[in-house]
Order: structure tokens, then C-alpha cells, then sequence
């Protein structure tokens, strides 16, 4: 079986469907087939195909083991989002936030990072307060504390 190589996310939707069904114990290709969605309907022909193969209980067990880990490190990632969205808000980053949205290509978890890393500290020893809205000028984090832009 290679639903790899039809499917580009075997973990989106019609992928967690097929490989459950397999889990389950359904082994007809045009049957896992039909279980598909959406864009991955227009595969059904090539799916059969890739579908027409060995899958036996070993392979379920594994697959259900990957199934859980994914889904528990899929949990585990929302949690940690959560957090961070609860600490920035609790220390007042959601302007920053805002602003450095505001650059092209800078959504709000690059956003994040941003204060991350930069520590959301605005104060700089050589220079005083910068804010992070200056940031959408070229090179703000390195020039608003006193090194050189490059």
C-alpha cells in the first residue's frame, strides 16, 4: 500500500478516514476509496490502486500508535498555544503583537516568536524605550537598540 504517494496529507481528513477503516479492519481498495473528500475524491482511480496491497494486524497497531502519538502531539502543540496567548495577553504584548502583524509576511504566531526571542523588552540600555511598532521599518530590532542595521 502507498497512500502516500496519492494523498499529500495522510493525516488531513479523507487519510485519517482510509487509515482507520484500514485500523478497523476494511481491506477493499475501492471500499477505503470511497471514504476520501473533498479535492481527494478526484484521486479515487489512482487511490484503488495504491491501495491494493498488504495491510495486516501488525500494520493497524502501528498505525493506530502513530495515530495517538499525532494526535497527542497535536494536543500538546493547541495546549502550548494556548499558554502563550494567555502569558502575552497577562503581559500586555497584544499591541506588539498587533504591530508586528502589521509587517508583510508576519503573522501573529511569527508575531509571537518575535517577542520570544526578542524578549518584549523595550528598553534598551544604550538607547531607552523603543517600541515594537517601529519594527516594520528595516532592521527596527537591531537599529532601535544601538546596533548596526544589516
Amino acid at each position: 500500500m502507498k497512500l502516500s504517494s496519492v494523498l499529500s496529507d495522510i493525516t488531513g481528513a479523507s487519510g485519517r478516514a482510509i487509515i482507520n477503516a484500514l485500523i478497523g479492519g476494511e481491506r477493499a481498495p475501492q471500499a477505503l476509496a470511497d471514504l476520501t473528500i473533498r479535492r481527494a475524491r478526484s484521486k479515487i482511480p489512482a487511490l484503488v490502486e495504491a491501495l491494493d496491497g498488504t495491510f495486516t494486524e501488525h500494520h493497524a497497531f502501528m498505525c493506530r500508535h502513530y495515530l495517538n502519538e499525532i494526535d497527542h502531539l497535536t494536543a500538546m502543540a493547541d495546549q502550548l498555544d494556548q499558554r502563550i496567548t494567555a502569558l502575552l495577553t497577562r503581559l500586555e504584548h497584544n499591541k506588539d503583537i498587533e504591530n508586528l502583524d502589521t509587517i508583510p509576511g508576519v503573522g501573529p504566531a511569527a508575531a509571537e516568536i518575535i517577542i520570544a526571542e526578542t524578549g518584549g523588552d523595550r528598553e534598551c540600555k544604550s538607547n531607552g524605550p523603543v517600541s515594537l511598532s517601529v519594527v516594520t521599518e528595516r532592521a527596527a530590532i537591531r537599529g532601535g537598540c544601538g546596533a548596526e542595521a544589516g
